[in-house]
């Protein structure tokens, strides 16, 4: 089972509990906490722990017309004690576009159920592989999150991205209406690594980082902690301490380029940081079983080198 506050993100106080005992901590830990938002946790919302990919299915809906605007496949694993670490999300296409219609289908649905009529959402789900088929986590009546950095994946391969489809709608000037209700085949193709650091203390610096910019699809990075600051062991999307944007028009440029960042991770050359003592999980992740519930995401705040190099 999966515990977690009804209203936050980023998977910010989102237990994996497997016992009556686990639940009660689980229980004591949210309640009356402050979210992510400011707000006292007075619910604790429990949820079946669903095994398959988990999915993201960004919407924009105008006059209860919805459109489709990207899915996500979201790449997360246990780390460091935590059971839902982010690693990475990239932009989702399969050979036949099978799996993506029923996802689009589904969540048009779901969109309708809840009366969702006009607006972005950012919908959640898992992929049940012993079902075929997709099951709800959540749906965020909002855009995707992470400071707007998926724009910057989105664009490129699609042609526009769900900030920009939402405009369209607001301006009413049809090119809400001229779009396909999902997207077709991506022009590129897009991931966005999200570090994860084995280490805490006081950041020295990354010593990495120029070799991270000739990465063949190098397109962006973001930094939310810089040198100088604390750097805390990374157990959700809250505290990681940044995220690499990666896009180009051949798949496994983008993939050598993601697990390459994660390499350096792993090996400890990333970071050199002045540890306080906490250790983190030295083998790095697990292997990926499924992906399970928990919030959307939102960054912090510190940005460092933003810089565009476009696909190659």
């Amino acid at each position: 089972m999966v515990l977690k506050p009804v209203r936050s993100a980023g998977t910010e106080n989102v237990f994996f509990v497997s016992s009556l005992t686990e639940a009660r901590r689980a229980f004591k830990a949210i309640l009356g906490e402050a979210n992510l938002f400011g707000e006292r946790n007075d619910k604790v919302l429990a949820q079946e722990f669903l095994q398959g990919q988990e999915y993201v299915v960004d919407c924009v809906s105008k006059g209860g017309i919805h459109k489709c605007v990207a899915i996500w496949a979201y790449d997360k694993a246990p780390c460091n004690g935590s059971k839902f670490v982010y690693f990475g999300v990239n932009l989702f296409e399969s050979g036949d576009g099978a799996r993506e219609e029923r996802m689009t289908d589904y969540i048009f649905g779901v969109l309708d159920a809840l009366g969702i009529r006009e607006g972005p959402t950012h919908s959640e789900v898992i992929w049940l592989e012993g079902e075929d088929q997709p099951c709800l986590i959540e749906v965020g009546a909002r855009p995707h999150g992470g400071e707007g950095t998926f724009t910057e994946l989105s664009t490129p391969c699609v042609s526009y991205n769900q900030l920009s489809v939402t405009l369209d709608a607001i301006e009413d000037n049809g090119k809400f209406e001229a779009l396909p209700r999902r997207p077709g085949r991506l022009k590129a193709h897009a991931r966005e690594a999200t570090l994860v650091s084995r280490q805490a203390g006081v950041l020295l610096a990354y010593p990495m980082l120029d070799e991270v910019r000739a990465l063949r699809s190098y397109k962006s990075m973001e930094m939310k902690v810089v040198p100088g600051q604390d750097i805390p062991l990374t157990v959700d999307f809250l505290s990681t301490p940044g995220s690499v944007m990666l896009v180009h028009a051949d798949w496994e440029v983008v993939v050598r380029d993601y697990e390459q960042i994660h390499a350096w991770e792993a090996d400890g050359s990333f970071y050199e940081v002045v540890e306080d003592g906490v250790e983190g999980d030295e083998e790095g992740r697990e292997e990926k079983g499924g992906e399970k519930a928990k919030g959307g995401e939102m960054k912090a705040a510190k940005k460092e080198d933003k810089r565009a190099s476009g696909a190659e």
